[in-house]
């Protein structure tokens, strides 16, 4: 080695080949003849950090700094190599020190804003990003590394903005079209999010996520046979991504294959054993098959994620309060309540009032008796009250058909009513009715957070009504934005949103009695009689088919359960299957949802010495027919622990008889709810065994049974349970008494 400059010119040009161990014994040489020649402690730490070697390469590159402290490479360096070795927060220390020496250092810039957001520092990683590019105009990564850092901000049309730019100085960037697909669709803009997709794979044909996210983009658009193809390709590319095989379960449960979104769910959890969200959905998909033989086990561990205390800094647990809800094990008020508030930790919620007007926690609310709608009382009435219902179920859909007519019916002199719609509108007549209904709608539809939200604000609401709560559609980042000064949670979720930006919720003093406040991070207002708005102008078919029409027996006692199978549990089957059982001249009729469902119901009726074909199932009709069916049968019977809610309301309105199980929880009281408006509380049980014998009484008393049913007709002639236009006077003095503290 004629000069060590000369020996380390000779060790670097090795290095550069990839003759890495040459190299390394080329640099030790120097080392050795001078054990503090800086730039060869460095170029062995590079060799070290480019081998996987991250402990040394950080002590070399630690040697070479104290040699070198005004060197800010080194820094840069040496940030990477504990950065690579997990030490982040040391990392960016070291990054920050290399632009102490070197402000202008745009690389340092760039990746220190690289490691700030990936600690979601994102208040700080963007100025290093505009400051990279300020300083290199041309700079394509950097421009797509803001892109990045705002779209996680949420700042989507700025993100997409920073991807162009990157994009337009360099074309080939597959990542970066990758990266303005997702963000185009996280915009509702399907078709450009598909294009970008286009262009990303075919730049890179195995690019498997961007075969993921085209996916995702055709189930945004209800193109879910392209969705299943999109994320089955890149199952085939990158087989071991849980996420691609959790996403192929949501096309297939879009879908309705509540099997093939089971398999592919279950795939995902055996991937990855942590992966919440697929144990969640394959529980509940479960459910929806009516295969309980591992529902126990699998809800059981659901239950103990939920229930595991976490710490403020501790990712939530991503366990859907809704299918937490409907689990076949009981859950109660402080477990749903738990589920509700760790869900609610990923939406980035206001801090907490100081405005005296805020309501105070567990203080069930008293309400306002409704003054005379044509003369306002004072002035603080002298404006109409502005009313919006937020929801994604403005269609042929549960919510829509309950609550259409209170939508109609408010008194326009006093109040003025806005509807936000979250999904596409649909052609059905309920969707077109109930739409029309408001004074304004608008629609939200792939809208983002901050458009949405600012769009509600500007309509000056007085009060905003969600009727989603958590359900599959809910959108809670846009409540979270406090886009009006009180928001209530209604109707379509039986429970808390364990939230701090719903300030109500509308219950009644059945479904959540006044000492369940404290379970509630909402304020109770309990309405008068039942909670549940219904519509005196459903459409029923004028012609009610027979029973042999309906492939039931003629003098059979035919117990009904119309219920969504998810909510069948197997404690009530079996409950079901000793009255049939008990009662030789019984049948049972389910509706006929899925396939698979029917076949596992048929095997367990087998397997509790009950033949399959007393078990009979009524295909899908439409609603006014499948209301006029309801005449056909003896009694209903309720599901437990998630309540038939809007189901036992349509038994009701047809003359049906309902025998509840009534439970702790809100979800499990609905049915309770409606049959103590009726004054029929004596069907309402508490125990299983007084439900199997209530059931077992009526159908030994068929003069019983019969008196029972014309109560029900006479009651309901009587009773305004089923007037949306009463229901708007009792909603309307609700509003009243929330609106009242702050005008």
């Amino acid at each position: 080695m004629a000069t060590l400059e000369e020996g380390l010119k000779l060790a670097i040009a090795s290095h550069q080949a990839g003759q890495l161990a040459h190299a390394e014994q080329m640099y030790r040489q120097i080392l050795a003849i001078a054990p503090n020649h800086s730039p060869a402690l460095y170029r062995l730490a590079l060799l070290g950090y480019d081998s996987g070697n991250h402990q040394a390469a950080i002590e070399l590159f630690r040697r070479a700094i104290e040699l070198e402290p005004q060197n800010s490479e080194y820094y840069l360096d040496y940030g990477l190599a504990l950065d690579r070795d997990g030490q982040i927060d040391k990392a960016i220390e070291a990054y920050e020190q290399a632009l102490i020496l070197h402000p202008i250092f745009v690389e340092a810039l760039n990746i220190l804003g690289t490691a700030l957001r990936r600690t979601r520092q994102l208040d700080r990683a963007i100025p290093c990003f505009e400051k990279a590019i300020a300083l290199r105009p041309a700079f394509a990564e950097a421009y797509n590394n803001l892109g990045v850092a705002l779209q996680d901000d949420g700042q989507f049309e700025k993100a997409a903005s920073s991807f162009r730019q990157s994009l337009a100085i360099r074309t080939d960037l597959a990542d970066v079209h990758f990266n303005l697909g997702n963000v185009l669709r996280q915009l509702g803009k399907h078709s450009e999010a598909v294009a970008s997709l286009d262009i990303a794979i075919q730049f890179r044909p195995d690019f498997s996520a961007a075969y993921n996210c085209r996916g995702r983009v055709f189930h945004d658009m209800g193109a879910f046979e392209n969705a299943v193809a999109d994320h089955r390709q890149s199952i085939s590319l990158f087989p071991n991504e849980p996420e691609s095989h959790y996403d192929l379960g949501l096309a297939f449960e879009a879908m309705g294959n509540p099997k093939a979104a089971a398999d592919a769910y279950r795939h995902a959890y055996q991937l990855r054993p942590d992966y919440v969200e697929a144990l969640d959905a394959l529980v509940h998909q479960i459910q929806h098959l009516c295969r309980w033989e591992e529902l126990e086990s699998l809800s059981q561990k659901l239950l103990t994620i939920v229930m595991a205390r976490t710490g403020p800094d501790t990712i939530p647990p991503k366990v859907a309060p809704f299918s937490f809800l409907s689990l076949h094990i009981p859950t109660s008020h402080a477990q749903q309540l738990q589920c509700a508030q760790s869900w609610c930790q990923r939406f980035k919620e206001p801090a907490a009032s100081a405005d005296p007007l805020t309501p105070p926690a567990h203080q069930p609310l008293a309400l306002a008796a409704v003054s005379s709608p044509k003369n306002p009382t004072s002035n603080q009435h002298s404006r109409k009250i502005k009313i919006g219902y937020l929801s994604s179920d403005f269609r042929e859909h549960p919510v829509a058909l309950l609550i259409c007519e209170l939508i109609e019916s408010h008194d326009r002199d006093r109040f003025e009513i806005f509807g936000y719609g979250l999904r596409p509108n649909d052609s059905s007549s309920i969707g077109t009715r109930i739409r029309s209904a408001f004074d304004q709608y608008r629609t939200l539809t792939g809208v983002t957070t901050e458009l949405a939200a600012q769009q509600i604000a500007d309509d000056n609401l007085d009060v905003l009504v969600d009727l989603n709560g958590l359900t599959q559609f809910a959108r809670p980042d846009i409540l979270a934005r406090r886009p009006a000064p009180i928001q209530v949670n209604y109707l379509g979720y039986p429970g808390t949103t364990g939230s701090n930006f719903i300030d109500y919720i509308l219950v009644d003093d059945f479904v959540v009695p006044a000492d369940q406040q404290p379970y509630f991070t909402e304020r109770l207002v309990s309405l008068p009689g039942c909670f549940m708005v219904n519509d005196s102008r459903r459409e029923i078919a004028s012609i009610t088919p027979t029973r042999s029409e309906l492939g039931l027996p003629d003098s059979a006692l035919v117990l009904c359960v119309f219920s969504a199978p998810y909510k069948i549990s197997m404690p009530m089957f079996d409950v079901w299957m000793q009255l049939l059982r008990s009662i030789p001249d019984s049948v049972l009729w389910l509706r006929d949802t899925n396939p698979w469902a029917t076949e596992n119901l048929r095997r367990n009726a087998t397997l509790q010495s009950v033949a399959s074909e007393r078990l009979v199932f009524a295909p899908k009709v439409t609603m006014p027919e499948h209301l006029a069916r309801h005449r056909a049968a003896d009694l209903f019977l309720d599901t437990f622990p998630y309540n038939q809610h809007s189901t036992a309301s349509d038994a009701l309105r047809m003359g049906l008889p309902v025998i509840t199980l009534a439970g702790e929880t809100f979800a499990s009281r609905v049915a309770g709810s409606l049959l103590r408006t009726l004054e029929l509380d004596e069907l309402i049980t508490y125990r299983r065994e007084d439900y199997l014998q209530l059931v077992q009484a009526l159908a030994s008393d068929r003069h019983r049974l019969s008196n029972l049913r014309q109560r029900l007709v006479a009651k309901m002639c009587q009773s305004e349970l089923f007037d949306g236009k009463a229901f708007a006077r009792k909603i309307e003095s609700a509003f009243l008494s929330l609106v009242g503290g702050i005008r």
